[in-house]
């Protein structure tokens, strides 16, 4: 009885295949991918075949150290905090390479100023050609951005994103409005496709 229960609940899961769309990014543990819209590509200066793209997806980015702040079960400073980005309802997460990284940026306050964690995410994809509805989030943070980015045929792209953190909550001083910090947690990204904001 067991058994067959088993194979029910395997054969319900397998059966959830399909496109994923920006809404359950958040939901990184359902996560699926079709390859519809792009495949991974690892190696750099591959030809690109025809009616397909290259895009490069980068970014670096800073949470606090794990436990810093009590519980925190968004995954900050460890390693399965992800990057989740969807191209045409086509989704993959993006592993972190972690550092840990201590100190400050000079007398200028600089919102990764400090000790914490830092990510650099990467990911080379052939994606088809044509204009795409883009979406990138951080499943862990509940955030999803979503954009159109159109890429010619056989284009090489790149597509840094640029975290945006969240306001210091302490007194400004003076000369230094709009302080933001890493340690705030991030809002959002900046999408910045080939050197021109999204």
């Amino acid at each position: 009885m067991k058994k067959s229960m088993a194979l029910m609940v395997m054969a319900a899961v397998l059966g959830m295949g399909g496109c994923t769309g920006p809404a359950s990014l958040t939901h990184s543990a359902k996560l699926s991918t079709v390859p519809a819209c792009y495949q991974d590509e690892t190696e750099q200066n591959v030809a690109i075949p025809q009616g397909y793209a290259e895009l490069r997806v980068v970014s670096s980015l800073k949470t606090h150290l794990p436990g810093e702040f009590g519980l925190d079960d968004n995954g900050h400073g460890l390693p399965h905090y992800q990057l989740a980005v969807s191209i045409g309802e086509q989704t993959t997460l993006l592993q972190g390479e972690l550092l840990q990284e201590k100190g400050s940026y000079g007398f200028f306050r600089n919102a990764e100023s400090g000790e914490g964690m830092r990510y650099r995410f990467g990911k080379r994809l052939r994606v088809k050609a044509g204009t795409h509805k883009l979406v990138v989030g951080l499943p862990g943070d509940d955030i999803n951005i979503e954009k159109e980015i159109s890429l010619a045929e056989k284009s090489r792209n790149t597509l840094v994103l640029e975290p945006v953190y969240r306001l210091t909550a302490r007194a400004q001083r003076i000369g230094f409005y709009g302080e933001s910090s890493f340690n705030e947690g991030i809002k959002g990204f900046k999408l910045v496709l080939n050197g021109e904001a999204l």
